[in-house]
């Protein structure tokens, strides 16, 4: 027997279909495509249970926070998120979420309904790989992120996930310190293809896809325009696209950076002449034997040889930007200015938290520093201080 309720005054309707079960229905409307959606469920209880839930949703269709009933699963609203990535997001932030749901979370999860979702569900997720739970939280929260703003689900539930893998925190092996810089750039010979690299690095804190994407064509006189990235890279192509920051910055070339970008050049001319099939085109700064945008792990390789030989530590390209970074703060420049020239923006704690690494140097200077001003220069021994600190 299905007997319909009227409420006065409510929007939507009450359908009773058993002694004690009542379907509640309310029309949200056509939405973008055009079709109607609608609000349905079922209530096991009496019928002033049916109309508190038919009260409730009245006043979220009037605050504009009421979802449509969903019965998509989680596979079908990734799949429908995913193309929204490929084309909106960087290759690399596709290819993680991508990682991330087709290894660990959709094999667990894909076949639920996503309105039916809990909290403990996602938390068995990260249980079971406790050492990419936070990668795992990170993909979860973006997908759910785009499932609320576009009503698919009420709330992002993924903040409240708890994880046990927790971010390593750079310590002073993760960079180089000022006498392991100078003792790197008495070794460098720039006949190499990568040389310039480490210095660019270095001296200006440029992210490796930034250095990647230089051109001659962004070396002026008297500064460097960082304007664009290499996002993605094959073999014997690029694409280019926005900074990390998306936004552009102009930094200062010093004599030192400017002596070493003209010798590198004159190298680089001397290999295009040798190079029959040399891509003159691309213009780059740092380039393959073919003139190409080179890859990262060769860099990393070469740059861990040298570092071998030289027995200093051995660090990843992209920790050349966190020892130039450091190497400021360490050298009494401003934070705001350090932020300038990393490219961060003003007041943003990100220059700290992830970058500036104190030295341990630095500590044991300024412990030397108070001995001599309270017990006197003469019980200072002078070689107890780093030699960049005498």
């Amino acid at each position: 027997m299905r007997k319909k309720v009227q409420i006065k005054g409510l929007r939507g309707a009450i359908y009773q279909r058993g002694q004690d079960s009542y379907r509640v229905q309310l029309s949200l409307g056509r939405n973008a495509a055009g079709k109607y959606e609608v609000k349905r469920e079922t209530v096991r209880g009496n019928e002033r249970d049916a109309i508190d839930l038919l009260t409730r949703w009245n006043v979220e269709y009037l605050d504009n926070t009421i979802q449509s009933t969903n019965h998509q699963t989680v596979k079908q609203a990734y799949e429908e998120w995913m193309r929204v990535v490929k084309v909106y997001r960087k290759p690399n932030t596709y290819r993680f979420y991508k990682e991330r749901f087709e290894t660990d979370i959709l094999p667990e999860i894909g076949h639920h309904k996503l309105k039916d979702v809990t909290l403990s569900t996602l938390q068995e997720i990260m249980l079971k790989h406790p050492t990419k739970d936070q990668h795992n939280k990170r993909a979860l929260s973006a997908f759910f992120g785009w499932c609320k703003r576009n009503k698919k689900v009420k709330e992002n539930i993924c903040p409240d996930l708890l994880t046990q893998a927790q971010p390593r925190k750079k310590t002073e092996d993760d960079i180089w310190t000022i006498e392991e810089v100078r003792k790197m750039y008495s070794h460098l010979t720039f006949k190499n293809l990568y040389d310039i690299f480490i210095v660019l690095g270095i001296e200006l804190g440029l992210r490796p896809q930034e250095i990647l994407a230089l051109t001659w064509d962004d070396i002026h006189e008297g500064y460097i325009a960082i304007e664009e990235a290499v996002i993605e890279r094959t073999p014997e192509s690029f694409k280019r696209g926005e900074t990390k920051s998306k936004r552009e910055r102009y930094l200062v070339l010093t004599p030192f950076v400017d002596e070493h970008l003209k010798l590198h050049k004159a190298n680089q001319n001397k290999r295009i002449i040798k190079t029959k099939d040399y891509n003159r085109e691309n213009n780059l700064v740092v380039a393959d034997a073919k003139g190409h945008v080179p890859c990262r792990r060769y860099i990393r390789r070469y740059m861990m040889r040298k570092a071998q030989e030289l027995g200093i530590s051995v660090i990843p390209p992209k920790n050349l930007r966190t020892t130039h970074i450091s190497l400021m703060k360490y050298f009494g420049i401003p934070t705001p200015d350090i932020q300038k020239q990393a490219g961060h923006a003003p007041g943003s704690d990100v220059t700290n938290k992830h970058y500036i690494v104190e030295y341990v140097e630095s500590l044991r200077y300024a412990s030397m520093t108070f001995h001599e001003k309270l017990h006197g220069k003469q019980d200072a021994k002078t070689e107890d201080l780093p030699k960049f600190a005498q």
